[in-house]
């Protein structure tokens, strides 16, 4: 259970240091990945078009893209 614990508290504060966009009413605004067609499981990045795998992820998760260092991280929702 700790072990459970540990994790999602990294996770949140990882997405908590996200800079999104942010609308007039103080709403976070993250984009949305595109599908690759015929590559169940991957998506171009909102961000650079480049591909990355979302494989097992569900649709509607928020992820980091993974070319971007920890100071300059970019997040997407998985479509």
């Amino acid at each position: 259970m700790k072990k459970q614990f540990a994790i999602l508290t990294i996770i949140l504060l990882v997405v908590s240091c996200a800079s999104p966009e942010v609308t007039a009413a103080g709403d976070r605004v993250y984009p949305t990945a595109k599908k690759i067609a015929g590559r169940e499981g991957f998506v171009y990045s909102p961000f650079n078009k480049q591909v990355v795998d979302v494989v097992g992820l569900k649709s509607g998760t928020l992820v980091s893209d993974p070319r971007f260092d920890a100071g300059d991280k970019k997040f997407f929702y998985v479509p």
